[in-house]
């Protein structure tokens, strides 16, 4: 059990470093000159950059594709998406061919902390190859699985 302990231990640090100002988005600031984006990065969370990055990664993007593509609730990204317009980072508009479909472009600024992002994506995936150097293939392979098996875990329903 004392494993097991030590996984929960360390799963429970990992997740509570995903806040608003991890190493992560201060490597980001550190990346920026401009203080007014450097005050708005600090209001960003982790899911909200992503989305931004999300975004970014698609020439046409519709709203709805959103939730599955960050796992996220429809509730979550139709809340995120209309900060993120009032913080002038992306803006809403109807499909021309579909009025009922609503779609989604990056503003210059949000395009530019999408860059941001996948500098970052580029940089950690060079920080974890060096730490990962150390794993054979096979010891990565069951790691990655028992992640996503705990990540598919459902915790019984309360009674």
């Amino acid at each position: 059990m004392s494993l097991i302990n030590d996984l929960i231990q360390t799963l429970n640090q990992f997740i509570s470093a995903d806040r608003r100002n991890d190493q992560e988005k201060q490597w980001v600031q550190a990346q920026v000159t401009d203080s007014k984006l450097r005050q708005l990065l600090t209001r960003l969370s982790t899911r909200d950059i992503k989305i931004i990055s999300q975004i970014g990664q698609e020439a046409i993007c519709y709203i709805k594709t959103l939730p599955t593509a960050v796992n996220a609730s429809q509730a979550t990204i139709s809340r995120t998406i209309s900060r993120l317009e009032k913080d002038g980072l992306v803006a809403k508009y109807r499909n021309i061919n579909n009025d009922k479909e609503l779609l989604v472009r990056l503003t210059e600024i949000g395009q530019t902390i999408a860059e941001l992002h996948t500098q970052l994506d580029q940089q950690l995936a060079t920080d974890l190859e060096s730490i990962a150097a150390d794993y054979s293939p096979e010891e990565l392979q069951r790691f990655t699985e028992l992640m996503q098996r705990i990540n598919q875990h459902q915790l019984p329903a309360i009674k």
